[in-house]
């Protein structure tokens, strides 16, 4: 290995790495630790350009090595654009908002805004959220387009275009399920808001579920979600390379990994701020995209073993997240009586088609044509509203869009998660999750690291993409 592999390759491992203890301490105390930009400037100094350049001239790497490379590099710089931000989030969960003659920092107000049963209290605090989001949505919206736009310049254009298109598969998902998302809205919704015209204030506390709390139970949930993973055969990984971290700063319950080494040393975290059921689906979705990381060969080279957006980790991490809607699943792994599985995976299905929905949704607005700022945000908005069949504040869309993979590229990754399912299932039999020979298949995909993608991954079980709509619809019945 020359001087410019060995360096370049060394700079990416402790770029990563240094994001890693960064996302550790973000998570913990909310603190900003930024060694990692020494890597990451290195990087992208006119010295690592030509670095890679020599890389490219003298053929020492394979082309699918020198490939990543390009795409890593495409990350590291998106990435230190999306860190500026870090600042401004911190303030803003700090900030003490007026509601009433009072005032309360985001997280107070969302707990209460959550609990109360008065709907006037509820609107109250929505709007104190919505005014302090909506007051840094130009700031998010142009550092998120900022990084997209580096994605672009520095690697996307180069690859091969792929029919069907990031943002025609996300447009035949929204479409082949627009009219249960809003029927099924409508139905989680009806007690709040029997007009069937909910405010996304309504939907959020909708979603929230309590009374489900029993079956959701904080109480060693990550041991308890990973008893279908142990089963398959992994728990020896699992014990090993994966840990639960605390996640004090975070609002919503999404799926927070902070990888220290591939496949050696990985954290899954969740807020503290609890949301039942939808803890539940995030951190099996975390769960799923950790088992994958622990699953990669060692053996593979920086740029093969490092994550980047989507990828098979998050097909993973769709993949085990819909097994917590599925009937079966809940009745024969987790436990529970039918009257009570039915329930819970009624719920639970709800929440992952909207999650997904949201990803489609966000996909073909953050790439829709867009003159300025203001455009693209309201398209963000009007996505939101076709996905959840509400109306949601700008702060709330662009925040959304903010902490979404860069250029949509999660959709590809979780559609491939619910199509798996779909190829699982007709080659292993219904409750593939219990079949040992599951363990052979799963392995061999997490093991190739970057060298397979989302798509290869759901074409080597037979399945094309198309698959995920149904998988959805069928959660729903």
């Amino acid at each position: 290995m020359s001087s410019a592999g060995y360096r370049i390759r060394e700079a990416i491992e402790a770029f990563h790495r240094g994001r890693g203890a960064a996302e550790i301490e973000w998570l913990r105390h909310g603190g900003i630790e930024e060694s990692w930009r020494g890597a990451a400037r290195f990087l992208l100094s006119e010295q690592g350009a030509q670095l890679e350049s020599q890389l490219s001239a003298s053929g020492e790497l394979s082309q699918v090595e020198h490939g990543f490379v390009g795409r890593q590099l495409a990350h590291v710089a998106a990435s230190s654009i999306l860190a500026e931000a870090r600042p401004r989030l911190g303030q803003l969960l700090a900030t003490q908002l007026p509601v009433g003659s009072g005032a309360e920092a985001p997280r107070e107000l969302l707990v209460s805004m959550l609990k109360t049963d008065a709907a006037a209290g509820r609107q109250l605090r929505a709007q104190a959220l919505a005014s302090a989001l909506d007051a840094h949505a130009k700031h998010f919206a142009e550092l998120r387009q900022k990084a997209d736009a580096t994605w672009l310049t520095r690697w996307a254009q180069e690859q091969p275009a792929r029919k069907p298109t990031l943002q025609e598969l996300a447009e035949a998902l929204l479409y082949r399920t627009d009219d249960a998302a809003h029927d099924t809205v409508r139905w989680a919704t009806r007690a709040l808001d029997p007009s069937g015209k909910p405010a996304w204030h309504t939907l959020l506390v909708a979603l929230r579920r309590p009374e489900l709390d029993g079956l959701a139970r904080v109480a060693r949930r990550h041991f308890r979600l990973a008893a279908g993973l142990r089963g398959l055969g992994f728990e020896r990984e699992m014990n090993a390379r994966m840990r639960v971290e605390s996640g004090g700063p975070l609002l919503f319950p999404v799926p927070r990994l902070a990888v220290l080494a591939v496949p050696g040393d990985l954290r899954v975290a969740q807020t503290s701020l609890e949301w039942g059921v939808l803890s539940d689906l995030q951190a099996a979705d975390a769960m799923g995209r950790a088992l994958a990381l622990a699953l990669v060969s060692p053996a593979l080279a920086p740029e093969l073993r490092w994550p980047m957006d989507g990828g098979v980790s998050t097909a993973f991490g769709t993949l085990f997240m819909q097994l917590h809607a599925d009937v079966l699943y809940l009745r024969t792994v987790a436990g529970l009586p039918p009257s009570e599985a039915a329930t819970l995976a009624r719920h639970a299905a709800l929440l992952v088609l909207l999650q997904v929905r949201v990803s489609a949704a966000l996909a073909i607005a953050g790439q829709a044509p867009a003159r300025n700022l203001d455009e693209r945000i309201e398209s963000l908005v009007a996505a939101m509203r076709r996905a959840l069949g509400v109306s949601v504040p700008p702060g709330l869309a662009v925040l959304a869009w903010f902490g979404a993979p860069a250029l949509g590229v999660d959709v590809e990754a979780r559609l491939a998660g619910l199509a798996v399912h779909a190829g699982l299932r007709e080659r292993l039999d219904a409750d593939w999750f219990r079949n040992p020979r599951s363990e052979e298949l799963l392995r061999g995909a997490g093991a190739r690291g970057n060298t397979l993608d989302a798509h290869g991954f759901a074409t080597e079980l037979g399945v094309d993409l198309s698959a995920a709509s149904q998988r959805l619809l069928e959660l729903l019945a």
